[in-house]
């Protein structure tokens, strides 16, 4: 095969890897990426790098023009998404290094909660959490969306993995940390829901925010006579009426909670701490149980309630 077909395969080649390299690239951008992605990021950077010590090598070789305008046009092509992935590598190390500091720096001031109670419930219904923080990243007030409301569950602590990942794919209001263990019951915000979460308020250094945090099994929520729950598909160990044997994963509570705003700053070692002093549900787990118990279909049908439909989901109660 002659040397200048060798060379112009070669550039087609570079060219088609560079675009594919691009897009990958601006899709990271766009949709997200973490730690997962980065090997696949660096391997593509190494393959650039080694792109362009290879057409380096042959312009600076070449005696024939062509040929040499066609390296360093290959060069200049694949330089492009090398440098635009070394700066998405470069922003997420920094941004998690960020993350990190501002986590450290991070401390609450005042931790407050009570009862949510509904008429003919035995045990309350929820938890409403109100929080001050003293925070760097407070000064930024912009970010009063950042926040995402912390999800609490009584047993072990959550394996050593990011926070946000895993806040993320909880599925169905209950947490599985291992094959081996069951599911666990979770506090949380209701996905769907009339009711509003308060927005936070930002001052130089400071932070306060309040959450209502239902029991997990709610999908839906309207108001306490209108509200619907997960079935029993992925949802049985409310549905049942059982919940995991707490003298065997214990009674102190943990949670997920961080900050995503310019940074991601994982704010679980600070709110599990403060949960674990001043929580009326810390080693309390028959309030625990009852409060998630009470959801079950059956309860829930003794207490007055009859099934319906809201918002196209069937799996619903009303009275």
């Amino acid at each position: 095969m002659p040397r200048t077909i060798l060379i112009s395969i070669l550039f087609i080649v570079s060219v088609l890897f560079a675009v594919g390299a691009a897009l990958m690239s601006l899709a990271l951008g766009k949709e997200g990426y973490d730690f997962q992605s980065i090997p696949t990021l660096l391997i593509f950077s190494l393959i650039l790098l080694l792109i362009m010590i290879f057409w380096f090598y042959i312009s600076r070789k070449t005696a024939d023009q062509s040929v040499r305008m066609m390296a360093w046009s290959a060069l200049l092509l694949v330089c492009i998404p090398f440098i635009l992935i070394i700066f998405i590598i470069g922003t997420f190390f920094y941004g998690d290094w960020l993350g990190r500091y501002q986590s450290t720096q991070t401390s609450i001031s005042h931790y407050q909660e009570s009862f949510i109670r509904w008429a003919g419930f035995s045990y309350p219904t929820g938890l409403r959490v109100e929080i001050s923080l003293s925070t760097p990243f407070a000064d930024d007030t912009r970010q009063t969306t950042g926040f995402s409301p912390p999800m609490i569950w009584m047993g072990p602590p959550v394996p050593s993995t990011a926070p946000a990942k895993l806040y993320f794919s909880l599925q169905r209001g209950s947490l599985q940390m291992a094959a081996s263990q069951p599911s666990l019951a979770v506090l949380k915000a209701v996905s769907f829901s009339k009711e509003n979460q308060p927005k936070p308020q930002l001052s130089a250094g400071n932070a306060q925010v309040v959450f209502y945090l239902y029991p997990g099994v709610i999908e839906y929520l309207e108001n306490e006579n209108a509200f619907c729950t997960y079935s029993a598909g992925k949802g049985d160990i409310y549905s049942s009426g059982k919940l995991p044997d707490h003298d065997a994963l214990g009674s102190q509570l943990n949670s997920i909670w961080f900050y995503a705003g310019r940074t991601e700053v994982d704010l679980s070692a600070q709110m599990t701490h403060v949960l674990q002093q001043s929580s009326q549900l810390e080693n309390n787990p028959a309030l625990w149980i009852n409060m998630h118990r009470q959801f079950s279909d059956e309860q829930l049908l003794q207490k007055g309630y009859h099934s319906c439909v809201l918002s196209q989901r069937t799996h619903c109660f009303c009275r």
